[in-house]
Formats: C-alpha cells, sequence, structure tokens
C-alpha cells in the first residue's frame, strides 16, 4: 500500500521577496498626501504585476507602494496612477465594514502580524474612503479558499485624496494594538499590497446574464457568449505585490486572493541579511492530484535556507529552528554559521518533529554576537502518524489473510518501540495487544496483532491505540486509528430510517435506505448529508450541484457545509415497494456565504432491487455552468484506492452496447467519447461488492440545459483515479475547499467524471432527472434496466377500465387512474420501444381503493409468489396502490391486479 511512496520526496522550495520598511522619526500626517519628508525618505515599490486579464504582466496605470514604522504603528501609502478619473467606481457608503467596496476602485493591504503563514489581517479602502477589514485563517496551504471572518474590527486609521492624474491612500495600522506588541528592528511581516481597478467596464452588472448583456459592448458579448458564463474579473484588474498567481484570481475580489505563504517578507528597520528562500518538505497536491509533494515526518526534517550578507562586513548569525512536542515540550536546533561580506550561502539544518497533524516550526536568524535579530518566521504544516495501518483485511476479508499490518512513517523508526492495541470503541475492551520491538524504516508491512483474526470481529467501531515507546521506556507519542467493521446478515429487507451511522470508526446521524444483499444508500450528518452508497465500508457518490464565479472563492456547494448549517435530509416514503428521501442544501462557500440565493432540492426514489432515481431541482439566480453529477468514491481509512478497485474502472456505454473504458494505471484513455450517444450509462466496478451505476438520457426532457458530461475524467491532460486524492470531505472538519490528504488514516474520496448544464435563470427550477443503482449483474442487465426506464414501453389496458396517464421517469413508475365506478381490477400489458424486455416494473393505481392484504398480482395467468411483488397503499385515505414487480415482464405477458 504505502500512500506515501508515490509522493515526491524533494524540498519544497519557497522563493522570498524582502520588502524593507524604514523607521519614521517623524510620524505622517493623516491626510491622503504624500507631501511629508517621511514619505519622500521611504522605500518606494512599483512593479504592481496583474494577476488575471494578463497574469503577470505590470499595469499600464503604476501604483506606488510606501511602507514605514515606529515603535506602535505601519504606515503604509498608496499613490495610484489614474488615466481616466472620472472613470473611478466609488459606489460604497462611506462607512467601516462597507461589503460592496469589492466593486470599487480600492487598494487593501494583507498583513501577516506573527508572520505564521496561517492568520492575516486584510484592510481594504476604496477611492472614496470607504473601508472594510477583515482576517483570514489559511489552515492549509495552497487550499482554494480561506477561512474568512469580516466581524473582525482591527484599529486602523485611513484618508484618500485625489487629483487630476492620480488618487492617493494612506493607511495607519495600529499594530501594538492589533497585535499586543510593539514594533522593533527585526520584526518580520508577511504582506502582500494590492490595488482594484473595477471601474472601466461592467459597473452595472446584474446577476443574470440576460441583464447583463445589456450594459456591454458587442465585442464584451462576444466573450461573453464565448465563454458561456459571465465572469466580471475577465473585464476588471487587480495588481499586487508580490505577484501571486493564485487560482482565485478570476474571482478578483478581497475575499478570494491570495495565500500567506506567497506574501512578500517586510521587516523592519535595514538589517545586512536578506533570506531569499526556505525550502522544506510540505505536503501539497493540486488540483488534479499530478503534483504530490511529500511532507514532513515524526523525526528530524531538513530546513534549507538561502542567505544573503548584504553588507561589506562579515557575519556571524544563529540559525534558530523550534518546534513543541505532544507534551507540550520545546525542541531546538540551533547552529552558527559566518557569512563572509557580500556572499551567499546556503544553510541546512534541521525541523525536529515529534507530533502528527497540524504542526508548526518557528525559525529566528540573529546575530551570533550581539542577539540583534534579523529575521523570524513560523510555518504551520501538516504531518502524518507516525505509523500507517494496511486494512484491507477489514475491508476485503475474502481476499487476505485476516490480519492487520503497519509500515513506519518517521524517520529514525529503529530507535523506537511500537505498542498496538486492538479497543472496541462502544465499550473500551482491550481485544488484543503487543509490543513491537522491530519497528525498523523497511520497505515492509510488520504483521501486528498477529494471533488476532480480524475476520473474526463482530460489526462495530475499533480503534488501533498506538504508543511509540522510545530508548528511555516513556511514551514518546500515541496515535489512533479508527475503522468500522461491518457484518451483513442475511434477513436484510428494503426500508428507510432515521439512525446513529458508523463509517471510518466515525459516528454520526444518518439516514439509511438499506436493501437485500450489502448495499445501503447513507445521508450521513458527518459528509453533509450528501450521500453515497455504502459497499461494506467502500463507497461511492454521486455527488450533488455545485457551480464556481462570480466572487465566490471556490466550489459553492453542500461539501462546504460542514456545519449543516443548510442542509437538510428527510424520509418522505417509506415502504415495503418504494423507498424516498429528499436531500435539501445550499450553494455556500467555506465561509457559510450563499452566493446569489442559489438553493438545490434532490429527490431519491428507490426501489427493493437497488434501482430508484436522483430528481434535481436548482434553484438558479446564474447561468453559470453548474455540475450536477461528480461520481466519486469513499474510500475507507487504511486502504488506497487500487485495492478495492477493478482493473476497468469505469466503463460508458450506451444502450446499442458501443462502449470505452478506463483502466487502472491507465495515463491515457479515450479523451471525448461520442458525444452523439443519446444516452451514457456509466458503470463503477468495485472488488467483491456490488457496483453503482447511473444512466443519462440526452433527448428525452430529463436535463435541463444539458452541457456536457465526461464519466471518463482521465486524458492525456488530466487525472488517474489512484492520485486523485482529496480529503476536504466526507470528514474533514476544515472549512477550506483543498486537497489536505496527508495519510489514510481517515476517509478521503477520489473522483471519477463530471457532467455540467447551463443553469436557465427565466426556469424555476432547473431540472435534471438520473437513474441510478447498485447491482451484481452483467452489462447487459443493467442496459435493459436503463431501457426500461429511458424508453418506457406503452401501456395496454385490456380491462379497459383505466386510463394510461403516463410513465413517471422521476418516480420510475407507470402510471393509471381507474375509470369513476370502476372496479378494483386492472389487467394490462406493455409494448415496448427498445427490447422486449421490462425490467421490474412499478405501477401506480390512482383511486384503486384496496387494501394491499386483500390484493392478488398475476402474471400470464399464474399467480405471483409473495416475495416476487410489493403493494403499497398510498395516497389520502389509502386511496391508491403502488405494485412493484421483482420480475422482467416481457411484451407477451398480461398483467392483473385485483
Amino acid at each position: 500500500m504505502k500512500y506515501l511512496d508515490r509522493m515526491d520526496a524533494g524540498l519544497k522550495n519557497f522563493s522570498l521577496r524582502k520588502l524593507v520598511a524604514l523607521r519614521a522619526d517623524q510620524p505622517p500626517v493623516l491626510d491622503g498626501k504624500l507631501d511629508d519628508d517621511c514619505w519622500k525618505e521611504s522605500n518606494v515599490y512599483t512593479d504592481f504585476q496583474k494577476t488575471c486579464v494578463g497574469p503577470g504582466e505590470l499595469v499600464a496605470n503604476q501604483t506606488n507602494f510606501y511602507v514605514l514604522f515606529d515603535q506602535r504603528y505601519l504606515y503604509v501609502a498608496f499613490e495610484c496612477f489614474e488615466d481616466d478619473m472620472s472613470g473611478l467606481r466609488t459606489k460604497a457608503f462611506i462607512q467601516d465594514d462597507e461589503q460592496n467596496i469589492q466593486g470599487d476602485d480600492r487598494v487593501e493591504v494583507w498583513l501577516d502580524l506573527d508572520h505564521d503563514h496561517w492568520q492575516a489581517v486584510n484592510l481594504v479602502l476604496s477611492a472614496s474612503g470607504a473601508t472594510m477589514d477583515q482576517t483570514i485563517e489559511r489552515p492549509v496551504q495552497y487550499a482554494f479558499s480561506s477561512n474568512y471572518k469580516p466581524q473582525w474590527n482591527g484599529k486602523w486609521h485611513s484618508s484618500v485624496s485625489r487629483y487630476d492624474d492620480r488618487w492617493t491612500a494612506g493607511i495607519f495600522i495600529d499594530v501594538n494594538h492589533i497585535s499586543n506588541r510593539k514594533n522593533f528592528d527585526g520584526r518580520t511581516f508577511g504582506l502582500l499590497a494590492g490595488r482594484g481597478r473595477s471601474s472601466r467596464v461592467g459597473n452595472q452588472i446584474q446577476v443574470k446574464q440576460r441583464q447583463q448583456t445589456q450594459f456591454l459592448s458587442a465585442e464584451q458579448k462576444n466573450a461573453v457568449s464565448e465563454r458561456n458564463t459571465f465572469d466580471y474579473a475577465r473585464f476588471a484588474e487587480y495588481s499586487c505585490i508580490p505577484y501571486c498567481e493564485d487560482r482565485t484570481d478570476r474571482m478578483n475580489t478581497y475575499a478570494g486572493f491570495s495565500s500567506p505563504i506567497r506574501f512578500a517578507d517586510l521587516v523592519c528597520g535595514e538589517n545586512p541579511l536578506a533570506v531569499r528562500s526556505i525550502a522544506f518538505n510540505e505536503a501539497h497536491a493540486n488540483y488534479s492530484g499530478r503534483v504530490w509533494q511529500k511532507p514532513m515526518f515524526w523525526g528530524n526534517n531538513p530546513l534549507r535556507l538561502h542567505l544573503k550578507n548584504t553588507s561589506e562586513s562579515a557575519l556571524n548569525i544563529a540559525v534558530e529552528v523550534a518546534t513543541q512536542d505532544q507534551n507540550g515540550d520545546r525542541a531546538l536546533n540551533r547552529q552558527t554559521l559566518k557569512i563572509p561580506a557580500e556572499e551567499s550561502r546556503q544553510v541546512t539544518t534541521e525541523i525536529k518533529i515529534r507530533d502528527f497533524d497540524f504542526q508548526s516550526f518557528e525559525v529566528k536568524i540573529s546575530d551570533a554576537n550581539t542577539g540583534r535579530l534579523f529575521y523570524h518566521t513560523s510555518y504551520m504544516s501538516r504531518v502524518p502518524p507516525f505509523v500507517e495501518f494496511d486494512l484491507e483485511a477489514v475491508y476485503l476479508p475474502q481476499e487476505q489473510s485476516g490480519r492487520i499490518r503497519c509500515i513506519p512513517v518517521m524517520h529514525n523508526a529503529d530507535t523506537y518501540d511500537l505498542t498496538v492495541s486492538l479497543i472496541r470503541q462502544e465499550t473500551g475492551e482491550v481485544i488484543a495487544s503487543e509490543l513491537l520491538t522491530e519497528f525498523s524504516s523497511g520497505n515492509d508491512y510488520i504483521v501486528c496483532l498477529g494471533d488476532h483474526d480480524i475476520k473474526n470481529l463482530p460489526a462495530g467501531d475499533y480503534a488501533l491505540l498506538c504508543q511509540l515507546i522510545d530508548a528511555r521506556g516513556m511514551v514518546a507519542g500515541t496515535f489512533k486509528q479508527l475503522f468500522t467493521r461491518k457484518v451483513y446478515g442475511d434477513d436484510r429487507s428494503f426500508s428507510a430510517r432515521r439512525e446513529t451511522y458508523s463509517y471510518g470508526g466515525v459516528k454520526g446521524d444518518a439516514v439509511v435506505v438499506s436493501f437485500p444483499g450489502r448495499k445501503d444508500m447513507v445521508f450521513p450528518e458527518h459528509t453533509s448529508y450528501i450521500p453515497f452508497w455504502d459497499f461494506n465500508n467502500v463507497g461511492v457518490s454521486y455527488e450533488f450541484v455545485e457551480a464556481w464565479g462570480y466572487g465566490s472563492q471556490s466550489c459553492n456547494e453542500p461539501m462546504q457545509d460542514k456545519k449543516n448549517r443548510y442542509t437538510r435530509v428527510e424520509i418522505i416514503e417509506n415502504t415495503p415497494s418504494r423507498v424516498t428521501v429528499l436531500y435539501q442544501y445550499a450553494l455556500n462557500n467555506n465561509n457559510y456565504k450563499i452566493y446569489f440565493n442559489e438553493w438545490v432540492d434532490e429527490l431519491y426514489t428507490f426501489y427493493p432491487d437497488g434501482t430508484g432515481t436522483r430528481n434535481i431541482r436548482i434553484w438558479a439566480n446564474t447561468d453559470l455552468h453548474h455540475t450536477t453529477c461528480q461520481p466519486q468514491y469513499v474510500i475507507p481509512p487504511g486502504i488506497l484506492p487500487e485495492a478495492i478497485l477493478e482493473p476497468v474502472i469505469t466503463r460508458v456505454s450506451n444502450i446499442q452496447g458501443e462502449n470505452v473504458e478506463n483502466r487502472l494505471g491507465s495515463e491515457v484513455t479515450v479523451k471525448g467519447y461520442n458525444k452523439s450517444w443519446n444516452e451514457e450509462i456509466l458503470r463503477i466496478p468495485l472488488k467483491n461488492r456490488p457496483d453503482a451505476f447511473l444512466v443519462l438520457g440526452k433527448n428525452q426532457g430529463l436535463v435541463d440545459n444539458y452541457v456536457t458530461s465526461n464519466f471518463l475524467y482521465q486524458n492525456e491532460d488530466s487525472r488517474d483515479v489512484r492520485f486523485n486524492l482529496g480529503a476536504h470531505w466526507p470528514m474533514s472538519e476544515i472549512d477550506i475547499d483543498v486537497f489536505n490528504i496527508v495519510s489514510v488514516n481517515r476517509p478521503y474520496h477520489s473522483w471519477i467524471g463530471n457532467m455540467r448544464i447551463n443553469t436557465n435563470t427565466e426556469r424555476e427550477p432547473n431540472e435534471v432527472t438520473l437513474l441510478i443503482g447498485a447491482t451484481d449483474q452483467d452489462d447487459d442487465h443493467i442496459r435493459l434496466v436503463a431501457s426500461s426506464w429511458l424508453y418506457p414501453a406503452r401501456v395496454v389496458v385490456l380491462s379497459h377500465n383505466a386510463v394510461d396517464t403516463g410513465f413517471n421517469h422521476v418516480k420510475k413508475a407507470y402510471e393509471l387512474t381507474l375509470k369513476k365506478g370502476a372496479l378494483p381490477k386492472v389487467e394490462l400489458r406493455f409494448l415496448p420501444q427498445k427490447f422486449e424486455t421490462i425490467i421490474n416494473p412499478a405501477i401506480m393505481l390512482r383511486d384503486f381503493h384496496r387494501s394491499p392484504a386483500d390484493c392478488e398480482v398475476f402474471i400470464k395467468g399464474n399467480r405471483l409468489a409473495a416475495d416476487k411483488y410489493s403493494l403499497t397503499s398510498i395516497g389520502s385515505n389509502d386511496s391508491d396502490m403502488l405494485i412493484w414487480i421483482d420480475k422482467a415482464v416481457s411484451a407477451q405477458d398480461t398483467i392483473l391486479i385485483r
């Protein structure tokens, strides 16, 4: 298994930009003007670069940035040259926390006060003098989003002045008040200075494209048409120092810009040392999972610094790196070196990590002789647990020996022993325990708890309690690996219920729809109630609706609603014949902002054979692309995707049987399969489990404004599902949108493909209906199921006492209404469209007025056995009858219900 072996072990190098704030002996006047002597003596930085619409290019309208400090304040100023002062956009009111400032011409400062690359304050000032401030937290670097707290207020003052060819702004920041620390020579901040020019086009942009385009030129309308969406960042300009190429640049808002790890180093006072770069192991995976960086591990990790002595004299410097362990004890590594005048040196030292999960380390560089501080910084990194478990025996008992195995994930493992105890979480009972004295850093897994066969464990939640024992016999570290063991009985029936549900050793509220065999459809609270098939601890989800753009930091989706503020799930119908579950959510970002009040209702309808429908209703207020389906694996802890995937990981076919496949480990597969197919049937095979499937009909009126599907996501510029791993779902509690997985110690996901529509704001709601299911049957059977739903048969009522009202695709049922006064006896047959066979039909008889106990079903004159059909009274006063038949029916078969 060894999840980490597939990562790049090289150090991640961070180039650093140094800005210097000179000490102001006399503070400037707060008037927005730059005519004080101190401003004239300040360092001036002018290389503002665009972050969108020509990213990396220098701006045409120059911006000058000035920065000074004294014991209490940072003083920053902007000089914003403008070739059209009459076009300044200044719509925001002159007040604090004016959220509308994002549409104005503005300047802003992002300040990492502790230089920890984790938290920062954001101060925004518009050309009219309106202000806004907030704090941000970036718990995981390379995230697409941060946690914003606009309710925060800091002590700062500002002023603006306007001229014929420019406008100027002064911002005075009371850092002593905000950070509770005085400024001093050598204090280092992280800083980004930005300017937004939102004034030239699109000032009256509305939410809906039909309103937007009336304000645009012909050229702009063409651009909108080409992109099929309107993104106002395309017609605005944002620039900054230092240049930050960021995925969220397209959003172009104060709420979706940068990460503190990309900020410049702002050093207070001149000093002779420049830190040009820092390099260490930092966990990182990009959006497609193609670039992985190994994290730091438990033990001593390398840290590399590139230092430059800019003075004319040699420097004796001290480099200190400090961390903290699980017990709060501080570990310090210190070394000294001499750097000759005007020369550079590369320094390699160590970061002593004695804990896992989120770990910080601190770096101080000072004069070794006088103690004068030259530079100070810290970073928060993610460290995997010191041991990785192989739990294939839990999930693949047919193929494994039933033994749990483990391997160290740490440096110098041979200096430690490891105690592993198997504990039942419900009772705290210690089932087995073992001391591993040969816990080394070899390449092979070690069998632990060797005498205990995991196959004999009863169902329940378990923990593997691991204690790392050092040479003194002391516990140096503790880690718990959670997992859930499931056992399926033969007496399982079709039903829905609300219950406490476990996945990956984590309990929570859930709606569970159970089927005969080893499959459940679950809506758990710890996944934001996002439903997925649970096939004995391995899941497949069809996902949800999501949207991008219009100022959002990243995806607007229920996956971001980790606190379940907006998400609800409710059992609507629960009968032996059919179960219906309503799943409702908002399209919110990670800060729980619902962009343009977009909501989604999804109605899941299931039948006892494991088939059903997913009816999606999108209450859309934008015409953005909305992804409506993005199938994903939900992978339990202690296992990698290839362990539970078949060699063919996905197959897409049509009714005629034409198909294309995606194979495990393929670097390139078919790119863009036949889009002329009228339908697409996606099958997702799993080892020793049922297969999930999905059916998309393109020409049956089941999808509003269909754009594209790409259920074979893997191609020459995209993904391999084995590497396509993320962990901001299903159980991450971090309010970010990012791939933050550094281990397989908790459930995670890997996605397969997607389907998108263009929402129409004139239609309320936009609607999509898909056929879904889980089966052990072959592809021919799935095609028959798909055909029965996509191309329903015509119903011939042989008894002439009922009216065929059509096939309900959402309910996956034929619907008939008895004529007034007719006897409750209906005889019918089907005239199929595509194939001669109808798989497991459901028939709704309106106004039937009979109890199921008083009814029978006959096919070709033969009474069906009771286990081959299900009858349920539905409707007000039980007036309607739902019949589900567990049998394939042909065109020659007559069906009698009486």
